[in-house]
Formats: structure tokens, C-alpha cells, sequence
């Protein structure tokens, strides 16, 4: 008999801690930082029209 798939974490501190582990085992840091609203909705726009995360496009932006 096969064993169970291991469960999907089920709080959401839980899906937060994997979500880190995940990205960090990937090359990633997190980091926080005041935008205005207007640049804000900029990253908002080219996330939505590229079908990445804003994250992404801030990484693109800033490795140009």
C-alpha cells in the first residue's frame, strides 16, 4: 500500500513558512519597501500585461 501524499499545509502562517522555503531554496530574499501609489499601480500594470508577479517586475527593472 502506497503511503498518503504528504498534506498541503493547512494554516496560513503554514502556507506562508513553505511559500518562504520555496523561494529562498530558489535564490530569493525577501525584502520590504516603500512605494508611492503611483509606482505601485506602474508594477500593478506591467505584473497584469507580463503575467508575472510584481516581484518579478522589480527584479526586471532592476537587473535592466
Amino acid at each position: 500500500m502506497d503511503k498518503p501524499a504528504k498534506a498541503a499545509p493547512q494554516t496560513a502562517k503554514q502556507r506562508q513558512g513553505s511559500f518562504r522555503q520555496a523561494k529562498a531554496a530558489e535564490g530569493f530574499i525577501e525584502v520590504r519597501m516603500w512605494l508611492s501609489k503611483q509606482t505601485l499601480e506602474k508594477i500593478k500594470e506591467l505584473a497584469s500585461t507580463g503575467g508575472i508577479t510584481q516581484g518579478e517586475v522589480v527584479d526586471q527593472l532592476l537587473t535592466k
